[in-house]
């Protein structure tokens, strides 16, 4: 079994609904034509013959007799894109697939039942998962190879897709009981995994052991509870809130305030970025997901019970404002929006310090320098090539105050700052939008609204959250 290395963590949904972009009928489509998931859409014109999750696509494995290459991923995601534009819109690869595999696309959005069966069978295979989840199974759908992102020519001891599929396709002609051993294999793994647990009693000496867990995986210095890449995993921040002393209480307020002043957080757009590459909150991976939102807003708002922090509700709100400007169409709520835009991840979030320098006056941009951490060099490390390029995330230097303090002059010279950046990339081509309406993520966001409205006892989010229901 071979596995990229693209972690990410899985997300299950329940009912859909879609907006879908009009296509270009002069275009020529695959077997995706008419699907209404964004993600689909994008792969639509692609050189690939791909084909939906359907009986028809399964059929035709059997009947020729030919491998199904099942790949699995979502609109927003950074990964999925680099993998469409480097392999999926390639005719080298197109043609490999197309001659000897079935290939069949998954939005993980549309359908989680497969993409959780799928990433589970990987995840206890390879110890990691992530997307795009890339899946190869026999003509009758049994699982043998699975990989997240492969680059199309293998490079740096990493196999790539065609060496990978022009291996698996040899094998299978010349010893095909070597794939169907592994694949029978592999179901017994997959049955195995379905027997329900009778479970365990939650004693006293299990629960200690958790939060001891808890404690020694802990960062003293950034916050959070893993090294790279770092997720802000509010239900492990939840749990230690409900349950824990003092210390690891603490914990946990510290890894709030963390992510607050990170680049995480968009400093001057509002809401959260889905996860950062470091181990520190400052290099995101930009997309911005619903569920994301929802579950940051809910922590905020506990913690605030906790400590009334107004850094906490500056957040809270900030994150609000950011889902009725861009995610909201009036009633219900979108699901996310993408990493990159015009083919660059991140491109609408960073600054080069000239480009910051010409839109802000000299006293904004002597502070903005030292709070928000810039730098000539650039402070955002590129993921692929490990190396700093010119280019600003802005993140708050861990030495400032997260207190804001109320027509304070320090608070008038970030809000100017912030309106001056902010108006300047509003201008910028946008990432784009999924607008799909998942029932389980509005259903996560009108209960943090709610329980934000508690917390700050804020009547009027209240009254948001009831008027979307």
């Amino acid at each position: 079994l071979l596995s990229g290395c693209k972690d990410e963590s899985n997300n299950g949904n329940l009912g859909i609904q879609s907006d879908t972009s009009e296509v270009v009928e002069t275009e020529i489509f695959n077997h995706l034509k008419d699907e209404t998931s964004p993600y689909l859409q994008q792969h639509a014109t692609n050189p690939v013959d791909w084909y939906p999750y359907s009986d028809e696509a399964f059929e035709k494995a059997l009947d020729e007799n030919k491998m199904i290459f099942l790949s699995i991923g979502y609109s927003t995601c950074h990964w999925c894109h680099v993998m469409k534009r480097e392999s999926f819109e390639d005719e080298e690869i197109a043609a490999i697939l197309n001659e000897n595999y079935i290939s069949i696309k998954v939005d993980r959005e549309e359908r989680p039942d497969i993409d959780s069966y799928y990433m589970t069978l990987y995840q206890n295979l390879s110890g990691n998962g992530g997307w795009p989840l890339n899946i190869i199974l026999t003509p009758d759908q049994k699982m043998f190879y699975g990989a997240t992102y492969l680059p199309k020519d293998s490079v740096d001891g990493q196999i790539g897709l065609i060496d990978t599929l022009t291996y698996l396709q040899e094998i299978w002609v010349t010893e095909t009981d070597k794939i169907l051993d592994t694949a029978s294999n592999m179901e017994n793994i997959s049955n195995e995994l379905k027997v329900i647990s009778k479970g365990i009693s939650f004693d006293d000496d299990l629960f200690e052991s958790v939060m001891k867990n808890f404690e020694l995986g802990f960062d003293p210095v950034n916050g959070g509870f893993s090294t790279a890449p770092k997720f802000p995993t509010p239900h492990y921040l939840e749990f230690l809130l409900d349950n824990g002393n003092e210390t690891q209480i603490q914990m946990v307020l510290d890894t709030l305030d963390h992510i607050i002043s990170g680049g995480i957080t968009d400093q001057i757009g509002g809401g959260f970025h889905r996860y950062t590459i470091d181990s520190k909150w400052e290099i995101p991976h930009f997309e911005k997901m619903l569920y994301d939102q929802a579950g940051i807003i809910n922590i905020l708002s506990k913690a605030y019970t906790f400590n009334e922090n107004d850094a906490y509700e500056a957040a809270i709100l900030n994150t609000i404002n950011f889902v009725d400007s861009t995610l909201s169409n009036g009633d219900l709520y979108y699901s996310a929006i993408d990493a990159e835009s015009e083919h660059e991840e991140g491109k609408f979030y960073i600054w080069s310090l000239n480009e910051i320098e010409s839109i802000l006056t000299n006293e904004e941009f002597e502070f903005a320098k030292e709070y928000y951490s810039l730098s000539e060099k650039g402070n955002y490390l590129d993921e692929l090539t490990n190396d700093y390029n010119g280019l600003n995330i802005l993140y708050r230097t861990t030495n400032k105050t997260l207190t804001y303090q109320t027509n304070s002059t320090t608070n008038k010279l970030i809000g100017s700052i912030n309106n001056k950046l902010l108006e300047v990339r509003s201008n910028r081509i946008e990432p784009q939008v999924d607008k799909k309406i998942l029932s389980d993520w509005n259903a996560m966001y009108i209960e943090s609204m709610f329980l934000a409205g508690k917390a700050l006892e804020n009547d009027v989010l209240v009254e948001k959250a009831i008027s979307s229901l």
